[in-house]
């Protein structure tokens, strides 16, 4: 395929996510599919890749580019596609061709993980650090080179495990099957261009593809504009935010909502009150599909299989529970050395105590503000067996302590 048709089809896939409800068909997906180019093979039948978790659930790869020695971080993202950072392709001699609507792609000979190698493959490139404000972390660690993404993940069968932080990748000949007690192996759908789905069917009447999304922490979020489907009783329930507890590049407001819904069926398994948060999502994903985060997958083995679009949840016991409905209703990040209030659930124990986005933390918990990172304190705050949150606000000099219980912020009586 010549340039100027690269560049043909890349811009009106690039057009049609950017401006309208990016849905691919069959013909579409490969169209895609052969635009990003590639194949994949294995050293032998079955890979574990070398998982490290930064923050609350991002997960880190290490790869070779080009055959070079040096080993880059990648995210690990099944929510994306896959993305080189401007200034890796800059250093390695890249040739990148601009693709217009703020799209860059470029061409890697090969990409190699531990004992993985995907050759002639096609990512984008953009700034990647500033995007998504990715930097070096809290420590002095590499910052992340790009993310992988399922357009370069479909050449494998691939086993998500949270329990172990670990990844497998198959090569997938023998049949995926479903014979183990609890266990259910699910249609796969594709989406966004090349992301794995499985139907999600909420209160009954509402059914959505759940985009299995490893670069999200929380178990389940729907787009905002669904809670147009949400019963009028059951929107005297929504919990809004002051702030925004999740946001994502390429959209335009921080409004939130957390609901409980009463039942959830995913496959042979149910969910009763589960919480959920509504949020405005990317504009490439639409209003018509939901996300399905760390928090829902770590109390499963999720494989997903590609070539026969398969994606079986073996459930396994989970470590903790962790939950945005059991809540001091803070959101705290980290910013430099210090820490300061995101978000607020309106309502919530920090609400009523006259907590306020961008208040700054000097302490949480005993421990100062420059001993926190945004993953220990993201999980501490959903963390049900922490029953409560000391926090030292601090102000012109002054200083001043609480401590917010945590509750079950849909209880109809929510002491604090």
């Amino acid at each position: 395929m010549s340039r100027r048709i690269h560049r043909t089809v890349f811009l009106w896939l690039t057009l049609g996510a950017v401006f309208a409800t990016f849905r691919l068909d069959a013909q579409e997906a490969e169209m895609f599919l052969f635009l990003k180019g590639g194949s994949g093979s294995l050293a032998v039948d079955r890979v574990g890749l070398p998982v490290s978790i930064k923050g609350s659930h991002t997960m880190i790869v290490l790869a070779r580019l080009n055959g070079k020695d040096k080993l880059h971080p990648f995210i690990f993202d099944t929510g994306g596609v896959t993305l080189l950072d401007q200034a890796i392709a800059r250093d390695y001699g890249l040739e990148v061709t601009d693709m217009g609507a703020e799209t860059a792609i470029t061409n890697l000979d090969r990409i190699d993980f531990s004992g993985v190698t995907v050759t002639d493959f096609r990512p984008f490139v953009m700034d990647f650090s500033s995007r998504f404000g990715t930097g070096a972390g809290e420590g002095k660690e590499q910052a992340p080179a790009g993310m992988v993404g399922c357009d370069l993940l479909r050449f494998f069968r691939i086993t998500i495990d949270y329990r172990h932080d670990h990844i497998r990748l198959e090569r997938g000949t023998n049949p995926l099957t479903s014979e183990v007690e609890n266990c259910d192996l699910l249609p796969m759908q594709i989406r966004l261009p090349y992301h794995p789905c499985i139907d999600v069917t909420l209160w009954d009447s509402l059914r959505l593809p759940g985009l299995i999304d490893t670069g999200l922490h929380y178990a389940m979020v729907l787009p905002l504009a669904r809670i147009r489907d949400l019963p009028e009783r059951e929107k005297q329930r929504l919990i809004k935010s002051r702030g925004g507890f999740a946001r994502w590049p390429w959209t335009d407001t921080d409004e939130n909502y957390l609901y409980a819904v009463p039942e959830v069926r995913i496959g042979r398994f149910v969910f009763k009150d589960q919480p959920v948060l509504f949020a405005e999502l990317p504009p490439q994903m639409g209003d018509d599909v939901m996300l399905l985060g760390r928090y829902f997958l770590e109390g499963f083995a999720t494989t997903l299989d590609f070539r026969t679009r398969k994606v079986r949840l073996e459930q396994i016991p989970r470590q903790r529970r962790r939950s945005p409905a059991f809540s001091a209703g803070v959101h705290l990040v980290r910013q430099g050395k210090a820490v300061k209030i995101k978000a607020i659930w309106q309502g919530s124990p920090a609400d009523r105590a006259g907590l306020k986005p961008g208040q700054e933390i000097s302490a949480v918990n005993g421990r100062p503000a420059a001993e926190w990172g945004n993953g220990a304190l993201t999980d501490m705050l959903l963390d049900c067996d922490i029953p409560r949150v000391s926090l030292i606000l601090e102000k012109d000099g002054k200083k001043r302590s609480l401590t917010l219980k945590k509750v079950d912020l849909f209880a109809k009586a929510s002491g604090s």
